[in-house]
């Protein structure tokens, strides 16, 4: 009881200094249009841990670090156990995840008045059919379906199913489960999603429209098939590996190996996240690689007519053991230097090499004349 009113105690301390960097963000917007991420340009002073005033968007106080973002307030507690939110232009502050006892005081504002992106940023749970913001999926799911189509099994959850391996499920319907829970199963629709929290939960798995797959777990989607409108989330490693990625769909690596040796179809798009490392977004790419991690990460891949490596870091398309090929018709983009080097090209592909003095290795092909290609067709 006396932890639980300490950290009352803390909150309520939280809640007073957003409510005055929100009238000081509201004051400087009077004057400039736009809502600050210095915390230098607002008109009060606030210090941090180590008591020096604060500057930037950050600040880390005893208990909590404070951030500006773009339209909102966040107060992240230091232990991670919640988060509290406040937008400049809705009132009222906002506690998640809502099971915490903290967030269950009436201190707080529901998230349903919300909007769907502002939903997304407090982590809550949208529903389209009523333009509800839900502070759980089991409150998401009992509102739209009804009380007895949210089931739960130790660990696992589902929502709109009774039996989940090879189960249809639509709009905002979930399976939440371990391994092998969720197999062969079809997502359809907006929030139709499948959260393997277990090793391969929810492989062998198909994905339509805006349905998601994340992968908690290793291998928690691997060997799906995603359909235009739909994404994979490797949040493990291998966690989409073996996945075709069709037309349309994506793939976000955000683990190590975490879209390894997949299938990426024309107009679809692979995002290797920092952090991927090696194997990140590897196999067969008919698509767009967007490669935001180096390690020389596109281990054993080919790029095929019509395909693209963008890469955004040094290494981040390449592979110092040549094991990246690029046909005729593909394209490295190297946006910084070093971001193709390791790779082969074959006749008829294009490098757009950022290769400059500092880079003095660089691995694209030269035009006849010795210059470096300055554009793709």
């Amino acid at each position: 009881m006396y932890k639980k009113a300490v950290e009352k105690s803390r909150a309520a301390d939280a809640l007073i200094v957003m409510n005055s960097i929100d009238k000081s963000e509201h004051d400087w917007y009077l004057v400039k249009n736009n809502y600050t991420k210095d915390f230098s340009d607002l008109d009060i002073e606030l210090t941090n841990k180590e008591g020096n005033k604060a500057a930037n968007a950050t600040l880390e106080t005893e208990n909590y670090t404070f951030t500006l973002q773009d339209d909102s307030i966040k107060a992240q507690r230091n232990n991670n156990e919640y988060s509290l939110y406040k937008f400049y232009d809705v009132g009222g502050i906002y506690c998640l995840p809502q099971e915490h006892y903290i967030c269950q005081l009436n201190m707080w504002k529901s998230p349903s008045a919300v909007n769907k992106g502002k939903c997304g940023e407090i982590n809550g749970f949208w529903a389209n059919s009523n333009s509800t913001c839900y502070s759980t999926s089991e409150d998401r799911c009992k509102s739209l379906y009804g009380d007895s189509m949210w089931k739960e099994n130790g660990a696992n959850s589902f929502c709109g199913v009774s039996y989940v391996a090879t189960a249809k499920l639509g709009e905002y319907q979930e399976c939440r489960g371990g391994w092998g829970s969720c197999y062969y199963s079809t997502f359809t629709g907006e929030g139709s999603q499948c959260l393997s929290v277990g090793d391969l939960g929810c492989r062998y798995s198909y994905f339509y429209g805006n349905a998601e797959c994340q992968g908690i777990k290793s291998g928690g989607c691997n060997d799906s098939e995603f359909f235009s409108g739909s994404t994979c989330i490797a949040k493990d490693s291998e966690a989409c590996s073996g996945s075709v990625i069709h037309s349309g769909a994506k793939c976000i690596a955000n683990a190590s190996g975490g879209c390894r040796s997949i299938t990426l179809e024309a107009n679809a798009v692979c995002e290797r996240k920092a952090g991927s490392h090696f194997g990140g977004c590897t196999g067969n790419i008919y698509g767009t690689v967007i490669a935001d991690d180096e390690h020389y990460t596109n281990v054993s891949s080919t790029f095929y007519e019509g395909s693209s490596c963008i890469g955004n870091v040094s290494n981040s398309c390449g592979n110092r053991y040549g094991y990246t090929t690029f046909k005729s018709g593909s394209r490295c983009i190297a946006n910084v230097d070093d971001a193709c080097n390791g790779s082969i090209f074959e006749p008829g592909s294009c490098c757009k090499g950022h290769c400059s003095a500092s880079a003095p290795n660089c691995d694209c092909p030269k035009n006849e004349d010795g210059s470096y290609p300055t554009s793709c067709p």
